[in-house]
């Protein structure tokens, strides 16, 4: 498989433990299937400073784009004291929202901003929703986990042009897209156009 490389940093195909990424391929096909989307994924030897990232460009024979988690920001999540899979999970959430938004041409509509804070509090939605929905399919799963990682990596540099939103922003907006799927039950493509309308109120 040949990988093209990304800002010098490396894709790397395994994160080195076998039953972990068979885990995690379930939740990215899980992802696939409810999104209506099919990305590529790969690992990042993301050496100068811990990532991840989603892409329109299709680095790995996949049209949809290709989704990006770096080792290091993987090993962060892993070394969680409680539910890291979950953490993973709502990274993914985000990064595949992204994917949905490149394409059904979200990220042109909410585009041309001075930060790009509606794009990201959008994919944070659209984590939500997979939060919810995987709620209705377990009712163990613990989805306040996926909003709490949103909240944790906030930023108050509401100037700066890579603004993601706030800390309460982050974690809202996967409160609103929770709801948007575990109590309104709207099917993927109406939460989609939800997701526009509520950031398009922030």
């Amino acid at each position: 498989m040949e990988f093209s490389y990304v800002d010098g940093q490396a894709p790397v195909a395994t994160s080195g433990d076998k039953d972990f990424d068979y885990a995690l391929a379930q939740t990215l096909n899980y992802l696939s299937n409810l999104f209506d989307v099919l990305p590529g994924f790969t690992y990042l030897d993301d050496a100068k400073g811990k990532n991840a990232y989603a892409s329109p460009a299709n680095y790995m024979g996949r049209s949809d784009g290709t989704v990006l988690f770096g080792l290091r920001f993987l090993q962060e999540f892993l070394n969680q004291p409680a539910y890291p899979a979950a953490y993973i999970a709502a990274v993914c959430a985000h990064e595949f929202g992204h994917i949905a938004q490149y394409k059904y041409g979200i990220d042109d509509r909410l585009g041309g901003q001075p930060t790009v804070k509606r794009i990201e509090l959008h994919a944070d939605y659209l984590a939500g929703y997979f939060a919810g929905r995987r709620k209705l399919d377990n009712a163990n799963f613990p989805a306040a986990v996926i909003a709490q990682a949103q909240f944790s990596v906030g930023d108050h540099a509401v100037d700066h042009p890579g603004h993601h939103g706030t800390p309460d922003e982050r974690g809202n907006a996967v409160k609103a897209g929770f709801l948007a799927s575990y109590h309104r039950r709207l099917m993927f493509k109406d939460a989609l156009e939800a997701g526009v309308d509520y950031v398009k109120t922030l």
